[in-house]
């Protein structure tokens, strides 16, 4: 069962989390303010019934306007496919991406799904028959979404890292890759390492001048440290596109065969007019350089805008357990080096608990950014570190929590926005997508058995991470005499923050129940007056209750809107005038008729 909800307090100083520019895509100034007690509520929404399997690659994503994309593989015949879904539930049938690859030979794995506008995505995996060469090989493929109709491949399959071919039977690459969206530039850069070198590529896919035939544009990128007596690998890498500066960050780990440990190492590339090169902006900086016994893993980048980087990665701790650190990195004056924004931050809460963080960083908007990690059971049968958590029902999955971190970009520091949130599930995909700027969507993985055979379904659920009152537009205070007829309406004065559904409650502003004198009209949300014989001034209150239509309703935030009326007594001045006027027409009939 989905623990429901939790209560927990922030407290900073008050400052200006934003200095003078916007993060995360943000088009708002806006200014951080104390959260007292930031409740979340978790909101299961959804079950579509698709059988994901227990071999389903953990990733799913958003495109356009809501259409969700998740690939997975089928009990019955190994292949992998992929398959669109909306609020509604599935959108076509799933559509198989490896049935043309030979069934001894093909092994599809870390697949990776990357929106790239509209409703068209990317996805990388692995393949052990590239091209029919017999290596290893990171392959990808264009598809497009439809709203009523199967998903469509475009173009023909790319066969990403084949330029790193070093030998016949060398292999190209390992079960590990990353994307990253370029908007502004139409391209899609892909991070993956290789066997053969001992580096990790970047490769550039064009996708600017024809989405029917997407292609590989230039040469392969080759990142390695420069430091060759302390290094001669550079593995895992996490990779962000900065498309309106022309910058991709590539935040590396970087280790040597005679040194078990490893550190993590920023690449920032400016890749403007990219033709199969790109310039190394001055020289690669430390993010992490870690002491005998602590190092670092699988690093994942995420621009957030103006080009503020967040770097987390994860970390054996003095070789017992695996915790997780965040750094922010300020690259707007990368001419000269990326700067650190402050110390690092630890991410999981307790570091007597084997975590990792599942290579997921999502921006939130307002320069906020969701990072998932995994905390292991304590029984757990190995405490190396995960790239993502297992979905087998075996003892080593463990708990996904999600904390939400923001730029302190005046105090270059990071600053912790939440606790860890924990959700419900052993088996949550740690991707998530965000629906406003207080409210992110993830999933989960449930089980169900039906004559011994288990099913794996995905649900989607929604998480309210700072719940916020409803907005509230003032009613105009009215002044009418006694006697008066007139309606009062509010219906488009109160808003939902969260999305939800508003239900209202009215009174006097006391709390006592509406005079006689006054009917309520819920349906039209509407007063309507009746005024007394005798003045004076009431006030009267609206209560807004937005539901978040979830379990949490002790957390269904509201807000209060206030009116007056003032009944004042006819004007003596004014029915003195017209009982004059009234005397003085009497007076000319009378003398017309006596005329």
């Amino acid at each position: 069962m989905i623990n429901q909800y939790k209560c927990f307090q922030t407290f900073l100083k008050g400052r200006s989390v934003i200095k003078d520019s916007i993060l995360c895509k943000s088009q708002d100034i806006l200014f951080f303010y104390l959260i007292s007690c930031s409740d979340y509520c978790i909101k299961k929404t959804q079950k579509f019934d698709v059988d994901v399997n227990q071999k389903s690659a953990d990733y799913l994503v958003y495109l356009q306007n809501g259409i969700r994309v998740t690939t997975y593989q089928q009990y019955d015949d190994d292949l992998w496919y992929v398959q669109a879904l909306d609020s509604e539930g599935l959108i076509g049938e799933p559509v198989s991406y490896t049935s043309d690859l030979d069934d001894s030979l093909a092994t599809v794995k870390s697949a990776v799904i990357e929106w790239v506008g509209d409703y068209y995505f990317f996805i990388t995996y692995l393949v052990s028959d590239l091209d029919g060469e017999l290596i290893d090989g990171v392959a990808g493929q264009l598809f497009e979404a439809k709203l009523d109709a199967n998903i469509e491949m475009i173009g023909d399959r790319l066969n990403i890292s084949k330029a790193w071919k070093d030998g016949d039977d060398a292999p190209m690459s390992k079960e590990w890759n990353r994307q990253s969206w370029c908007k502004n530039q139409q391209y899609l850069f892909v991070s993956f390492f290789s066997d053969s070198v001992e580096k990790v590529g970047v490769q550039m896919i064009d996708l600017s001048e024809d989405r029917d035939a997407p292609e590989l544009k230039g040469g392969i990128i080759e990142v390695m440290n420069s430091d060759e007596d302390k290094y001669d690998s550079t593995g895992y890498a996490g990779i962000s596109c900065d498309g309106e500066n022309s910058k991709v960050l590539v935040a590396a780990e970087c280790s040597s065969w005679g040194n078990e440990d490893s550190d993590t190492w920023g690449f920032l590339y400016d890749v403007a007019g990219f033709d199969g090169s790109a310039t190394l902006i001055d020289q690669e900086f430390s993010i992490f350089s870690g002491s005998e016994g602590t190092d670092s893993r699988e690093p994942s980048a995420l621009h957030l805008g103006n080009q503020i980087y967040a770097v987390v990665f994860d970390s054996d701790h003095n070789n017992e357990t695996s915790t997780i650190y965040a750094q922010a990195l300020d690259c707007s004056t990368a001419d000269v080096k990326c700067s650190l924004y402050g110390d690092l931050m630890p991410v999981n809460p307790d570091e007597a608990k084997d975590v990792f963080h599942a290579q997921s960083l999502n921006c939130l908007g307002d320069s906020t950014f969701a990072i998932a990690f995994v905390e292991q059971p304590d029984d757990a049968t190995s405490h190396k570190v995960k790239s993502t958590p297992t979905l087998r029902a075996d003892n080593t999955v463990g708990t996904t929590f999600y904390r939400i971190y923001q730029v302190d970009a005046e105090n270059e520091k990071l600053v912790e926005l939440t606790d860890a949130i924990e959700v419900n599930t052993d088996r949550s995909i740690p991707n998530v997508a965000r629906l406003g700027t207080n409210k992110i969507s993830f999933f989960d993985i449930s089980e169900e058995t039906v004559d011994e055979i288990p099913y794996h379904y995905l649900n989607e659920n929604e998480i309210y991470w700072r719940i916020q009152s409803p907005t509230f537009e003032a009613i105009d205070n009215v002044e009418e005499v006694v006697g008066t007829e007139f309606e009062v309406t509010f219906e488009d004065k109160f808003t939902a923050s969260q999305g939800g559904t508003l239900s209202y409650e009215v009174s006097q502003g006391d709390g006592k129940k509406l005079p006689d004198w006054v009917e309520y009209i819920e349906a039209d949300l509407k007063f309507k007056f009746e005024l007394p014989d005798e003045a004076g001034e009431y006030t009267f209150k609206i209560v807004a209750t937005e539901d978040l239509g979830t379990e949490c309703t002790d957390k269904n935030p509201t807000k209060e809107g206030t009116f007056t009326v003032t009944v004042t007594e006819e004007d003596d001045e004014t029915s003195g005038s017209y009982l004059i006027e009234f005397c003085s027409l009497l007076m000319f009939l009378v003398l017309l008729i006596a005329i």
